[in-house]
């Protein structure tokens, strides 16, 4: 708000903007106060929202007692923020041709990013091949905002990609509902190549020996079928015997006594033998005898133990499942009892 003065004026003046009708007729929208002495000045103000009012009026008041009459002029510049498109204003749905349930070829996958001019970005998409989707759930709403394409795109998890297929898919399948005015359909999904994306696999074909070609498809799955079988044998040693499956020799503690702990990484077990000290120990029968009050050991992580164990034999190996999370092992021994003890480490 611009206020100009004739004159200068000879006192304080107090100027407000103030808004006249509507539901806060009456409000404040600017104001200040205007030392003596000038001719003109600003009064900055915004007033955000919308508002029902009819117009404005300015108010100035005097501090004290004018001794000279004046005459304000103003100007009042008021800028209206554009307003925000409202997409699909009377609904979304279906295009007639889509279906209640879609199944997801590649080849469908292909036309759905050809249609956005993403092509590219193909790769991404293998893990929904044979999939489906719920058109009269996708099309019921408008599409959720698409995660931004980039190179680590490649690890992201299942639910982000599906979520960006579903936006680059929502203009192919669905539509904004008809109105009595042109309804405003959402912007294009459609996003730049991200720099060093890599470049999709070409296959090649030779038509005038298409027997070449398919020789190359049965080696490829032949190679397949070994490499799956492989995991199916891994599979079931898993189901069957846990991991792992064997261990090596790894450093050895020797002549341990007393109680204290040393840093593991990455075990899978550790051995134990009784070197000293147990020759007055009450023993109960058994093969191996079972020694009676040797003592204990113990392995931990950084927010405590996991497990512990009582050592009862002469040699014993042991092989806690939590032991490839431990970083600490602890014993506590009797007096006069000394110990060996050697880290296991899994087999390469």
């Amino acid at each position: 708000m611009t206020v100009s003065l004739p004159v200068a004026n000879p006192t304080t003046l107090a100027v407000q903007l103030l808004q006249h009708g509507g539901t806060n007729s009456g409000a404040q929208i600017a104001g200040g106060t205007v030392p003596p002495g000038q001719t003109n000045f600003v009064i900055s103000s915004s007033l955000v929202g919308s508002t029902d009012s009819t117009s404005h009026e300015i108010q100035l008041t005097q501090n004290a007692t004018l001794v000279v009459p004046i005459t304000i002029t103003y100007t009042i510049s008021v800028t209206y923020a554009d307003a925000i498109d409202v997409l699909c204003q009377y609904g979304t749905e279906k295009q007639a041709t889509a279906q209640a349930v879609q199944y997801l070829t590649p080849a469908l996958v292909d036309l759905v990013l050809t249609a956005v001019a993403m092509p590219e970005a193909a790769i991404l998409f293998d893990g929904l091949w044979f999939s489906t989707l719920n058109l009269d759930e996708m099309c019921g709403e408008l599409p959720p905002p698409a995660p931004i394409w980039n190179n680590d795109s490649l690890q992201w998890a299942s639910e982000t990609i599906k979520a960006l297929f579903i936006t680059l898919a929502w203009p192919y399948f669905c539509q904004c509902k008809a109105g009595a005015t042109t309804p405003t359909s959402p912007p294009s999904p459609h996003q730049p190549v991200p720099p060093g994306w890599p470049s999709p696999l070409v296959f090649s074909c030779a038509p005038d020996d298409l027997c070449a070609s398919l020789v190359k498809m049965q080696q490829q799955l032949a190679s397949m079928q070994k490499q799956l079988f492989s995991v199916f044998e891994l599979t079931t040693l898993l189901q069957r015997y846990q991991l792992p499956f064997a261990y090596i020799p790894g450093r050895q503690h020797l002549s341990l006594s007393g109680s204290a702990s040393f840093a593991i990484s990455r075990l899978i077990g550790l051995k134990v033998t009784l070197r000293a000290g147990t020759s007055g120990l009450p023993t109960f029968p058994g093969n191996p005898t079972y020694v009676k009050d040797v003592g204990w050991m113990s392995v931990s992580d950084p927010n405590g133990m996991l497990q512990e164990k009582r050592i009862t034999r002469n040699q014993m190996v042991w092989l806690p499942p939590s032991c490839a999370d431990a970083t600490l092992f602890g014993y506590y021994l009797n007096p006069g009892v000394t110990v060996d003890v050697q880290e296991l480490q899994a087999e390469p």
